[in-house]
């Protein structure tokens, strides 16, 4: 259940942060194929979504605007789109685990 990076998208951010980007796209996998305890009826926020959300994103950005974009505006755009959905996979013993601090 691979996460892939629109090769466009990668193309622009360059080898090393491409490469930097699959090292946390590989690291937060697993929060994307786990069950969302706390929120199972809202959308589908799995690795699926993920996906569907960066090919969106790379499909919206005309090449104009892809010519203006940095490496570091693609390495964020990804991770954004990324992390946007982990929080909604928190377990109920993390959820514990913030309150007894």
């Amino acid at each position: 259940m691979e996460i892939k990076i629109p090769k466009r998208l990668e193309e622009k951010m360059g080898e090393d942060l491409e490469a930097e980007c699959k090292n946390v796209f590989r690291k937060f996998e697993k929060f994307a194929t786990s069950e969302m305890y706390f929120f199972p009826e809202y959308t589908d926020h799995s690795y699926r979504h993920i996906q569907y959300v960066l090919e969106t994103a790379n499909n919206l950005i005309p090449n104009d605007t892809l010519n203006i974009l940095t490496k570091n505006d693609a390495f964020a755009l990804c991770l954004g789109i990324l992390f946007h959905d982990l929080g909604m996979h928190i377990t109920f013993k993390a959820f514990r685990a913030m309150y007894q601090l």
